[in-house]
């Protein structure tokens, strides 16, 4: 049980960001809002990815690809975020 993904420093930070910006999902559907909690998650993510590589320019472009994807940026849902990430 110690692989949880509940474990994980990631998830503890995901569940502090949700918590500290309740006002982000009450009282209004996804519809009214016009974002999803995929689309603030996926952001967060894209955000750090920019502030790792900009702070490691000497990353090669084919590691800064394979880290994109195993964030979940490889499935081709986010490429605006995937261009973010790729130009930092």
């Amino acid at each position: 049980m110690k692989n949880l993904v509940a474990h994980t420093e990631g998830y503890g930070a995901l569940i502090e960001y949700l918590a500290s910006n309740l006002t982000l999902f009450e009282g209004a559907s996804a519809s009214d809002q016009g974002v999803t909690i995929e689309e603030v998650v996926m952001d967060l993510i894209a955000t750090q990815l920019m502030a790792v590589f900009s702070q490691n320019p000497d990353i090669e472009q084919d590691t800064r690809f394979s880290i994109n994807a195993r964030s979940g940026f490889g499935d081709g849902r986010s490429s605006s975020n995937i261009r973010r990430c790729m130009a930092a």
